[in-house]
């Protein structure tokens, strides 16, 4: 019953933020306005790469965001540096790390193998954390399982009258 509440949840709370309008912004002088024609618009409001549409890029980096705290996606560029490609890649596998001169980097584990990524080649979302760099988990945070039953009822309710 808990896992089916939390995963209700998840999918409700992702499919909805999936299903947003999505608009990329210019800043100008007089502040910023809509860019349809920023290069990136494509990729973010159709098709982040040739395998799954926008909606489903989106629904899954916010899944991830939901359960562990964090999205990721790789980065693909051109010869000429142009993002032409977003790749979501799972946080359960991802390490976010500091290199000896401050530098940011994501070491990401493939079939037990590591690959390491630069911070300009991994779009990195993270949810609510302590430093910035790491979001933590709703879900392994210690007062959700006494707080897990509350919240269930509370969903399971729907204008006073609970089911």
């Amino acid at each position: 019953m808990q896992t089916t509440a939390v995963y209700a949840c998840v999918r409700i709370l992702a499919e909805t933020i999936a299903s947003l309008p999505l608009h990329t912004y210019r800043y100008t002088s007089g502040g910023k306005e809509k860019a349809a024609d920023h290069p990136i618009y494509y990729l973010l409001h159709s098709e982040p790469n040739p395998e799954m549409t926008s909606f489903v890029f989106r629904e899954t980096l916010m899944g991830h965001l939901l359960l562990w705290g964090n999205a990721y996606a790789q980065i693909i560029r051109d010869g000429r540096g142009r993002v032409v490609a977003l790749y979501p890649l799972l946080p359960n596998k991802m390490t976010v790390n500091r290199g000896e001169q401050g530098q940011l980097y994501y070491e990401y584990n493939k079939d037990g193998q590591s690959h390491f990524l630069r911070n300009y080649e991994v779009l990195h979302i993270p949810g609510l954390g302590f430093d910035g760099l790491i979001g933590y988990s709703p879900t392994s945070l210690p007062v959700l399982p006494q707080s897990l039953p509350w919240l269930v009822m509370k969903l399971s309710c729907h204008r006073s009258v609970c089911s």
